[in-house]
């Protein structure tokens, strides 16, 4: 049926517009015998009329329009369509080019006595039936959306969700006529809300204006609203968020138009339309970053990232190609996630026709050799090193695989960027470097003081960067309460005051490549990372988001894990911080070693890697190398 609708319209237009010709010429005639004559004459031009106007109207698209979204547009480009063709067909008519020329009507002189000497018909009649046409197909596209706007709105009240839009602006309003023609969307729109003075109090469409974020935890109680609907797509983000984790924290369900105004505008408003996430409750800041600083670290460079298949590695690759290196090189072990990303580049470049530099190699920072191979081959200018083992209870029980990779892994590939003169590597650090008590957060803390060192004698810069958690990335804790989640419960935290930093992962990405542009060697860059956050209040959070009260999934607490701290820092106290180009980054005092001291490290634990030490004559080897090393077992 959807196939054929247009040519459905078209024949409803057509229809339309012959009997209102015929209307036009009784009306003008006063429904006289004379009128007759003048029908006839419309008869005979009626297929030189509908091609006239098909052609007209195919112009201006007017058949690919649907009537459930009829508005004032529509009604303006049928108008001017059928403005445009009625003048046309008179100019036509008053020249008697048109003779209907498809008809045969010599039989009327022949049977019936009556002999036409022009098809030519009067100026009263074009006039008249210009406006009966307009009427009547602005009349049937508005008929036909109030029957669908009908149909909705006598669903039953308890189906219906009350709803607010927070913002009465264009999207609002497009958002508003969504909802009131797409049957799909169970809401009951009471009314707006927004802070611009002028519009409050104002009635749209029928829904009253009220006052703004100040007064919807009110309204939210007065008018027992289910949905706030965030629509506000062109204030800033902060704004935004502030409205959003409000509109949240009064109670309600809330949705968000994600987007620009103008794709708004020009799209389907539908698919800018979804529930928000936990990201958008957390409320972080928008991040504004130099694009151009950044741009020169990567454009027509090659770029190494190594762990490109994890969740901060394979977003690193697709931030980095969108600033035109020369080539991507992502190194993992995991060929099943490094495949599924190249395959996900390739059917970018197939749909968009584009080349994209992506290259993949199975390869570990672990085989110096391999890791130097690559480097020479494919002449690298920049690695940023993302591979790393990083979950802290896994560490604990494989505390060597920790330091084979975390610190081993890292020397021998810092080696092999020394060898090939690669002038950037970029590492990624954790919150958990800082004053560790477990082993993972050691093994990172001694990749920092590599990285500090290392770069000394050379032509190699090597920066790190440090900051805590991001969301949802592989193991972290919102895929798993997700999980908990879906399965009815329990959700599982470790303790009721453990508390995290958050940011997202193209948040944390983008800032990594920011301070990597700052670089000017041994430099540790630590990320703001806002408030942190309780694990039991996230969690709480995402029963929420999921449409479930607190009292449907348990929350049982399993105490602290081996090696796991309270709070999270990011700071070791005599580090010391300053400020950099970009209010979310700080730089760090350096705090230099010598090279040798380093090497004497790594000497050390290749050689308790030998000897197969335990896991307290490890310990003992991280606490004399760093000072702020306390490990905690946390033991139950």
């Amino acid at each position: 049926m959807k196939k054929f609708r247009s040519h459905l319209l078209f024949a409803l237009d057509s229809f339309i517009i012959v009997v209102m010709y015929v209307l036009a010429t009784l009306l003008r005639f006063d429904f006289q015998s004379q009128s007759v004559e003048q029908i006839l004459k419309v008869a005979f031009l009626i297929p030189e009329i509908i091609l006239l106007y098909a052609f007209i109207f195919a112009l201006l698209g007017i058949h690919k329009s649907l009537w459930t979204s009829s508005s004032l547009y529509e009604a303006i480009t049928v108008s001017s369509g059928v403005m445009i063709s009625a003048s046309l067909f008179w100019a036509l008519n008053q020249m008697n080019t048109l003779t209907g020329m498809f008809v045969d009507y010599s039989w009327m002189q022949r049977n019936l006595g009556i002999t036409l000497t022009t098809l030519r018909l009067p100026n009263g009649v074009h006039l008249i039936a210009m406006v009966l046409i307009i009427t009547g197909l602005n009349f049937a596209r508005f008929s036909y959306r109030s029957y669908r706007l009908a149909l909705h709105s006598i669903k039953p009240a308890k189906e219906l969700k009350r709803t607010l839009i927070y913002g009465a602006g264009d999207a609002g309003q497009m958002m508003l006529k969504e909802i009131l023609r797409n049957p799909t969307y169970a809401f009951k729109v009471v009314g707006f809300l927004d802070d611009d003075p002028y519009k409050q109090g104002k009635i749209i469409s029928g829904i009253p204006v009220w006052s703004g974020e100040k007064q919807l935890c009110y309204i939210r109680a007065k008018e027992k609203i289910e949905v706030v609907i965030v629509a506000i797509p062109s204030a800033p983000l902060k704004t935004q968020k502030q409205v959003i984790k409000k509109a949240f924290a009064c109670g309600t369900e809330v949705f968000t138009l994600h987007g620009s105004q103008a794709m708004l505008t020009k799209g389907d408003i539908s698919k800018s339309f979804a529930k928000i996430s936990i990201n958008d409750v957390l409320g972080r800041n928008e991040v504004k970053l130099n694009n151009d600083l950044i741009e020169s670290v990567v454009k027509d460079k090659v770029v190494l990232v190594t762990g490109a298949a994890g969740s901060i590695g394979s977003e690193l690759v697709r931030q980095i190609i969108e600033l035109h290196p020369s080539l991507v090189i992502g190194t993992d072990i995991n060929e099943n996630e490094l495949y599924a990303l190249e395959q996900a580049f390739q059917m970018r470049a197939r749909s968009e026709d584009i080349p994209i530099p992506f290259t993949p190699l199975i390869a570990s920072i672990r085989d110096r050799a391999h890791m130097f191979k690559i480097i020479k081959e494919y002449k690298v200018d920049v690695i940023f090193h993302a591979a790393a083992h990083k979950h802290v209870p896994l560490m604990e029980t494989a505390y060597m695989e920790a330091i084979k990779n975390n610190v081993l892994g890292t020397y021998k590939l810092y080696q092999a960027a020394i060898a090939g003169q690669v002038p950037l590597v970029v590492s990624i650090s954790t919150d958990k470097a800082v004053n560790p008590t477990n082993i993972m957060g050691a093994s990172k803390r001694l990749m920092e003081m590599m990285a500090q060192s290392m770069g000394e004698g050379t032509n190699t810069k090597f920066v790190s960067v440090r900051f805590g958690n991001v969301l949802g990335s592989n193991g972290s804790v919102i895929p798993l309460f997700t999980k908990q989640i879906e399965a009815g419960g329990p959700i599982t935290v470790t303790h009721p005051e453990m508390v995290r930093y958050f940011m997202s992962i193209p948040e944390a990405v983008s800032l990594v490549l920011q301070a990597s542009s700052y670089g000017e060697g041994g430099e540790i860059f630590v990320l703001d990372m806002g408030e942190p956050v309780k694990i039991v209040d996230l969690a709480k959070n995402m029963i929420r988001l999921a449409g479930l009260k607190e009292e449907d999934i348990k929350i049982e607490y399993t105490g602290l894990r081996p090696g796991e701290k309270l709070y999270e820092e990011l700071l070791i106290s005599d580090e010391g911080l300053k400020e950099t180009g970009n209010e979310l980054i700080y730089v760090t005092k350096p705090m230099h070693l010598q090279r040798d001291v380093i090497e004497s490290y790594v000497k050390q634990l290749e050689s308790c890697i030998e000897n197969e030490v335990s896991k307290a004559e490890l310990i003992e080897v991280l606490s004399s190398m760093i000072p702020t090393f306390q490990h905690k077992e946390n033991k139950a």
